[in-house]
């Protein structure tokens, strides 16, 4: 999941009031691809499908891919849930040419943007009664 790991780190270095979901701490959780029942507040990040990767001129080889990262905010109020997830917007919203670590190795990932796809957005309630917010973004960022 490199995508998710370099937006994790990302998030985490440039944000407050949350965490890693394997680290002890009264933080939001952020996962990875799945969105457990508990705890009651948590947020999630996921990859669903994206653009075509762009091709410089004449080479037939990509250099950058374009993916998606979607962000999904769990609360059991809406305003708080809108809230969290606007925090991560705020984040995103603008980011150009920035150099992200890599997850378990050396190296930085380049991503040369994240363009909002629209504003976080309620998506009601879960089973427990929890209002979900979700924003999504198209990414730009080199070939990892």
């Amino acid at each position: 999941m490199p995508l998710l790991d370099e937006a994790l780190t990302f998030l985490l270095a440039n944000t407050t009031g949350f965490r890693n979901p394997v680290t002890a701490s009264t933080d939001i959780p952020i996962y990875l691809n799945t969105m457990p029942t508990t705890p009651d507040t948590a947020m999630a990040l996921y990859e669903p499908g994206g653009a075509p990767p762009l091709v410089s001129l004449n080479s037939t080889v990509p250099v950058s891919e374009r993916p998606r990262l979607q962000l999904m905010s769990r609360a059991p109020g809406y305003e708080a849930a809108r809230d969290n997830a606007q925090s991560i917007w705020d984040a995103l919203f603008g980011l150009t040419n920035t150099d992200i670590a890599k997850t378990g190795s050396t190296g930085v990932t380049t991503w040369q943007s994240a363009d909002p796809v629209g504003s976080p957005g309620d998506l009601g309630l879960d089973g427990n009664n929890r209002n979900l917010v979700s924003a999504n973004f198209q990414l730009t960022k080199e070939m990892s």
